[in-house]
């Protein structure tokens, strides 16, 4: 079973082209994907350097506007576990993320 706040590699098929992708499991069965640029879409996002993630290629962002729901996961890599401090950053960017409803918002922070 997958721990919130882990940080996993999943097989992803809603991304194009489909691909493993780490993700952090913000609470049961919902993740926020991790990516190797800072885009626009991917606003609000959340730093983090790979000298704290040693399994990251470079320093990467975790996307914290859009979850990604895995009712089961058959395949997964656990990599490490975000730090209180990057959790911490990540409940206080939710407030930015226009396309997260509240009561969504609410569950990532009342299971964090």
């Amino acid at each position: 079973m997958i721990e919130v706040m882990e940080i996993v590699a999943i097989q992803n098929e809603e991304i194009y082209p489909p691909k493993e992708k780490y993700h952090v499991c913000v609470t049961q069965n919902w993740f926020f994907l991790i990516n190797s640029q800072a885009r626009k879409i991917y606003r609000p996002h959340v730093k983090i350097p790979q000298t704290d993630y040693r399994f990251l290629r470079q320093d990467s962002y975790i996307c914290c506007s859009r979850i990604f729901e895995y009712a089961t996961i058959d395949n997964s890599r656990k990599l490490g576990v975000l730090s209180k401090s990057t959790a911490q950053e990540i409940i206080a960017t939710l407030d930015s993320a226009r396309t997260l409803t509240p009561e969504q918002i609410d569950c990532i922070i009342v299971k964090k």
